[in-house]
């Protein structure tokens, strides 16, 4: 027998853990019958076409693979999905993952955000091509979307980055010449003022002040350059992030198997990271493309609807005469109610109603105002009869007092007779309500039973739904 050795790393250091042989190396698994394989010594004769299965290899090495990349460790990420891939050139997670190793390597003058959009790329053309479960082609084309997004947003960041650092080192050298200039400019005015001359018309100074302006003419369009070139590798990185979301998204709407969350989690995507991109093309179109997706199988699912209930015609026959029968029973019960109604409408305007105290109040304040014109219209010689009448307005004054006590008293009691009166009406109507709520509650089950999404219920054949759909 030969001695165990891991095919990845050429270690001998492998134990048994839970039923499987593990490198300790390495940490590349293999079950008990790839032990035994690799155990086998000696020439075993074999007739006809053998078939080399390294499905268990290929998967072991890509769980390798992206531990380092996870860990951060991209070089070595890098190098051991270019191995996966020397194994099976089509693997689709190993390009995508072998592209976004790159990229992260990368930086503003290393630029490799180009290789990681083309790898996302052509990972989603082949796994198009290849993967015949739509759920899982799903799941790739949302794992390309949130590492692209990733990666695109840290560089953008780091573009942007850039640019203000520009910015602010060009402001430092300016603010610094700016001041040395000045301190040169007060020191000759200085020398001026105690000793009547100065450098400031001398050739020296002259060249310096050239040169000190020209230097800064020079870093003012070096710092423009710089901040262009960083400016371009951040629109060119929105540019390569919006050209796989636009691609991934136009080969899910080709299909009509997809689920509506898929769209929902390319929605939070473009949230979490559309802010990057200053609202620009990408986040415009992508937003776009999404709500004709939702149309698309807003429209998918009223067919598949209508489909279902072509096929369930008597069950749905029952439920539109049940749902008429219960729509004609509500609105007579809704008639029962009217004249209660009417009643408690009644009650509310007496609530509301002036009380008699009210009018005793309206006649005493008319007596006192015309009491007071009495006043005004007499002569100054009238002053017994102008006193005789402010005694009876100042009595009356007094009545206004007790009357807004006898007011406030009516109104409460008129209020709680009126409130008692319309408890007893909408007790008297309440059976009514409620068996007008039970059938609502009923007519609300029947509508959604009717409307409800029957794209699970209808044969998987969907072929004649998307035709249907592509004509509108």
């Amino acid at each position: 027998m030969k001695q165990l050795t891991c095919e990845m790393c050429g270690s001998t250091d492998l134990l048994k853990q839970e039923g499987v042989f593990v490198c300790q190396t390495c940490g590349t698994k293999y079950s008990v019958e790839e032990a035994k394989r690799m155990m086998i010594e000696g020439t075993v004769e074999v007739t006809g076409t053998v078939k080399v299965d390294n499905a268990n290899k290929i998967q072991n090495m890509l769980i390798n693979a992206k531990r380092s990349f996870d860990d951060g460790k991209y070089s070595q990420a890098q190098d051991l999905y270019s191995q996966i891939l020397n194994e099976d050139p089509n693997n689709a997670k190993a390009i995508l993952y072998e592209g976004l190793s790159i990229g992260w390597q990368g930086n503003t003058v290393n630029y490799t955000m180009d290789n990681a959009g083309n790898a996302a790329k052509r990972a989603l053309d082949i796994a198009y091509k290849q993967e015949e479960n739509h759920q899982v082609f799903e799941m790739f084309v949302l794992e390309t979307l949130t590492g692209i997004s990733f990666l695109g947003t840290a560089l953008f960041d780091l573009c942007m980055k850039k640019v203000r650092e520009t910015n602010e080192n060009f402001s430092a050298k300016t603010k610094a010449l700016t001041q040395k200039l000045k301190d040169m400019e007060s020191f000759d005015n200085d020398m001026i003022g105690r000793y009547g001359i100065g450098a400031s018309n001398s050739n020296l100074r002259i060249r310096q002040v050239q040169q000190m302006q020209q230097q800064l003419k020079t870093d003012e369009a070096n710092t423009k350059l710089t901040m262009l070139k960083y400016s371009k590798l951040g629109e060119n990185t929105v540019s390569i992030v919006y050209d796989v979301f636009e691609k991934a998204v136009d080969m899910i709407s080709d299909v009509s198997k997809y689920h509506a969350q898929t769209y929902d989690i390319i929605k939070t995507l473009i949230s979490k990271y559309g802010d990057k991109f200053n609202g620009g093309a990408l986040l415009t179109k992508i937003n776009k493309m999404v709500t004709q997706l939702d149309g698309y199988y807003k429209k998918v699912a009223e067919i598949a609807i209508e489909k279902y209930w072509e096929e369930h015609a008597e069950e749905k026959q029952q439920l539109d005469a049940e749902k008429s029968a219960i729509m004609e029973e509500i609105n007579q019960l809704k008639s029962q109610l009217e004249p209660f109604e009417r009643e408690i409408s009644d009650y509310r305007r007496k609530r509301e109603k002036d009380v008699p105290s009210k009018a005793e109040k309206d006649t005493v304040l008319n007596e006192i105002n015309r009491l007071r014109n009495e006043i005004n219209g007499l002569g100054i010689f009238k002053g017994k009869e102008k006193k005789a009448l402010q005694e009876q307005v100042n009595e009356l004054n007094a009545r206004i007092s007790s009357i807004n006590v006898a007011i406030e008293n009516e109104e409460k009691e008129q209020i709680k007779v009126c409130n008692d009166k319309i408890s007893e009406v909408e007790e008297r109507m309440k059976p009514i309500k409620d068996d007008i709520n039970k059938l609502q509650t009923r007519l609300a089950e029947i509508d959604y039973e009717l409307t409800k999404d029957r794209s699970d219920e209808v044969p998987e054949d969907r072929s004649a739904e998307t035709a249907e759909v592509s004509q509108n």
